[in-house]
């Protein structure tokens, strides 16, 4: 009895936890601000982020994150009431349990001294039922949910629904806009060399300025810097591969590579000043020209920004691709190779056409919703890889639990016959609860510990 009340209790305080996790889930996705939800699809139905994926994917398992604006995450209820515990799995346990029951219950009742056999037969056959079922099973998706959903609640984002993090931990490639990868401090003009008789340097920052004030990137803030008053727009502005060019005060301005330049016909000054640069360099140059003509040469250097410097050992580690958004025509697959000493790891996808305003949806559905950036994002899915990587162990030690406990209540069975009764229930139940305690402090340090080490 003491048994099977320790289970109905564990059940209760399942129930309890289920509840509580999906209430910090839903109190962060009912604020009334807007919220980045993730969009995960298989890489292959992405056309053009599967091209830039070439050789770097599984092309048929692989599965792209990427992230949009919503005012509102619909389908709060049918995704929080998905969870992964193998209701199949779960009764195959129990059949199995009731079928060594019944072997155990039938010796008993053959070998027993007893004047009513029938009576320690079915004492032997309900424990070994109660003990080859650990109650900790009826934890052991619950319990590190909410811890999982608390940790990501840390970083201003959360899970809706335990699926939503399978499906989250399926992500291998995770989208980043440009400015997310380099941020205003990374990206620095070190020199400017203009061509001729022109020595307008104001001039030649205004023209880019109203380029790239039109399509953004990280190049944005290096001309925006440049200027004391901030100046128009172009207008009529085109994003090619790697150049970019627009109307300004009644001259087609052009901004981009020495390749982007020569295949529209623009005059490159044949007194190109010429630099030499090492293989570790990560300076590019950019050419800037006014009516078909070459003007100003920029030499802009790149880095990483420093949060992600300090997680893209942890995307290598779980063997996650970041892939970049990119307007700016010096963002390529080169200068990553030589930001990251030769390795393939990250790639881009140059975004052409003209220039188009970020959206907010007005709903979106998604398991992955978050009031962060892209770092809170990118920490989420970390996170839900750690998280089942967490449940396949502890599946693990339920099969290895519910075993040894088959087998000790066998033994328990035949060694006391008739005497069961004598075995104190409190070291029974002692036993079972015991297991969901360190469920609990497991899971608790698990997550904790790795929340700690973060923040120093």
């Amino acid at each position: 009895t003491l048994l099977f009340a320790a289970a109905v209790l564990v059940a209760l305080v399942g129930s309890y936890v289920k509840i509580s996790a999906d209430f910090t889930s839903f109190k962060l996705i009912s604020r009334g601000e807007a919220k980045s939800v993730a969009d995960i699809r298989l890489t292959r139905t992405l056309e053009c982020e599967n091209i830039a994926l070439d050789g770097v994917i599984d092309e048929y398992d692989s599965r792209t994150l990427r992230v949009f604006k919503t005012a509102f995450v619909s389908d709060f209820v049918g995704r929080s009431s998905r969870t992964r515990e193998n209701s199949l799995n779960s009764l195959l346990t129990v059949l199995a349990s009731l079928l060594l029951g019944l072997i155990v219950g039938t010796s008993v009742y053959f070998l027993t001294d007893s004047a009513y056999p029938i009576a320690p037969a079915l004492e032997s056959l309900t424990l070994v039922l109660l003990l080859s079922v650990p109650v900790f099973s009826l934890l052991l998706h619950k319990l590190p949910f909410l811890h999982a959903i608390v940790e990501a609640r840390n970083e201003k984002s959360t899970f809706i629904g335990e699926e939503a993090i399978y499906e989250t931990a399926q992500a291998d490639v995770i989208g980043y806009d440009d400015t997310d990868i380099f941020g205003a401090e990374d990206v620095s003009l070190k020199k400017v060399h203009l061509y001729g008789k022109v020595f307008n340097t104001v001039k030649a920052m205004k023209e880019m300025y109203s380029i790239f004030s039109s399509v953004g990137g990280p190049l944005l803030e290096v001309f925006s810097s440049a200027l004391d008053r901030k100046c128009p727009s172009a207008t009529g502005v085109a994003v090619e591969k790697n150049g970019i060019s627009g109307t300004f005060e009644g001259h087609t301005v052009m901004a981009g590579t020495e390749e982007y330049m020569r295949s529209h016909g623009v005059t490159i000054p044949e007194d190109d000043y010429k630099t030499k640069t090492f293989a570790t360099d990560s300076t590019k140059v950019m050419y800037g020209a006014e009516d078909g003509e070459v003007y100003v040469k920029f030499f802009i250097r790149y880095s990483f920004s420093e949060e992600f410097t300090m997680i893209l050992p942890e995307l290598r580690k779980n063997k996650i691709t970041p892939l970049i958004y990119t307007k700016d025509p010096n963002i390529d697959c080169e200068l990553l190779r030589m930001l990251t000493l030769d390795e393939d790891i990250i790639r881009v996808v140059k975004l052409e056409g003209a220039p188009k305003e970020s959206k907010v949806y007005r709903r979106l559905t998604s398991g992955l919703a978050s009031l962060g950036d892209r770092s809170s994002i990118v920490n989420t899915v970390l996170l839900s890889k750690r998280y089942t990587a967490l449940e396949s162990s502890l599946l693990l030690a339920e099969r290895i639990l519910a075993s040894a406990g088959a087998l000790f209540a066998a033994v328990l069975a035949l060694v006391f016959m008739d005497r069961l009764c004598s075995i104190p229930s409190f070291a029974l139940v002692l036993w079972q609860i015991a297991w969901c305690g360190l469920l609990g402090v497991f899971s608790h340090i698990c997550f904790r510990a790795k929340r700690s080490a973060k923040d120093k």
